[in-house]
């Protein structure tokens, strides 16, 4: 993945395990770096909990343009009314039950592709994760 600007995206990133993904990476990154996105617009509590520096939109597609890696912490059925256009240099991390890697690669047609499945431990950020990597992750 030559050219990374090292900038993650979270899609959903103001649900209880977006947020949570959000703060824990905003607090351990370089200003600038995490973008959160809602399709509700809501950022109040989402701004409250994460430093500034956070990059906040409601445009998904903008997210996806500005960030190497996409977590995508939505609702299977949301990611699947989705219509994004994730360039294929990009990483989609994804723990949204219900939805694997064949999927992700036929919505997407990404190569890179991480589904992981993280407990409700995540909520204090203790959370063992399990996780699959697709073949285009190196």
């Amino acid at each position: 993945m030559e050219g990374m600007n090292g900038k993650i995206g979270i899609v959903g990133g103001t649900g209880t395990l977006g947020l949570k993904m959000a703060e824990s990476l905003a607090w351990s990154q370089n200003k600038g770096t995490v973008w959160v996105s809602s399709a509700s617009g809501d950022f109040a509590k989402a701004q409250r909990r994460l430093p500034a520096g956070v990059n906040f939109t409601t445009d998904n597609q903008r997210l996806v343009d500005q960030c190497d890696v996409v977590v995508m912490s939505v609702m299977a059925d949301v990611f699947r009314g989705l219509d994004l256009r994730i360039p294929a240099d990009r990483l989609l991390i994804s723990p949204m039950a219900g939805v694997g890697i064949d999927e992700i690669r036929s919505k997407t047609g990404l190569e890179a592709i991480v589904v992981c499945m993280p407990t409700v431990a995540a909520a204090i950020g203790a959370s063992p994760t399990a996780y699959v990597m697709s073949s285009g992750v190196s």
